[in-house]
C-alpha cells in the first residue's frame, strides 16, 4: 500500500484477489468488507484476463472449484445479459495468479494507473468503479 501513496495515490481500500481464508475467517467479515465499498460496478472487456484461459474454458476445460464459487456467490454478483457465459465462469475460477484490486477516488484513478504502468505494472487498467446501489452486490456488465 505504501507504494500506492509514493505514487500520488490515496487508496481507500484493496482486495487481495489470491482468495479468502473460509477455514480461518468467519463469511461475515468478508460481507462486513464489501459492504465498505457499497456496491462495484464491474466491466468485464478491462477485467485481464489470460487469453490461454479463454483457450482452455472453450474447450470446457473448467476447474472444478469454479462452479462451487459460482453457486456460493452467485447471489451477490449480478451479470448484465451482454456478458458472455464462458467469461462468467472464468471471472469465478478459484485460480488466480494473486491480482489486487485498488479503490481510489476518481481523480486520481488515471494518474494511478499510468503510474504503475510506468513502474512495470503492465495490466494496471480501471476495471469499475463503487456506485450507490444495493449493499453487497457486484454488478458486471
Amino acid at each position: 500500500m505504501s507504494d500506492i501513496y509514493a505514487m500520488g495515490g490515496v487508496p481507500k481500500t484493496a482486495m487481495n484477489l489470491v482468495g479468502f481464508p473460509l477455514k480461518q475467517m468467519d463469511i461475515s467479515i468478508l460481507r462486513q468488507i464489501i459492504q465498505g465499498g457499497l456496491d462495484k460496478l464491474l466491466d468485464s472487456s478491462q477485467i485481464p484476463i489470460i487469453p490461454e484461459a479463454i483457450e482452455y474454458a472453450k474447450m470446457g476445460m473448467i476447474p472444478g472449484g469454479t462452479f462451487k464459487n459460482k453457486e456460493f456467490r452467485l447471489g451477490m454478483i449480478e451479470f448484465s445479459s451482454g456478458v458472455d457465459p464462458l467469461i462468467q465462469d472464468i471471472l469465478f475460477d478459484p485460480q488466480t495468479s494473486g491480482g489486487l484490486m485498488i479503490c481510489v477516488k476518481r481523480e486520481q484513478a488515471n494518474a494511478l494507473v499510468s503510474k504503475l504502468i510506468d513502474e512495470g505494472v503492465a495490466a494496471s487498467k480501471i476495471i469499475g468503479e463503487v456506485i450507490s446501489a444495493p449493499v453487497e452486490k457486484i454488478f458486471v456488465e
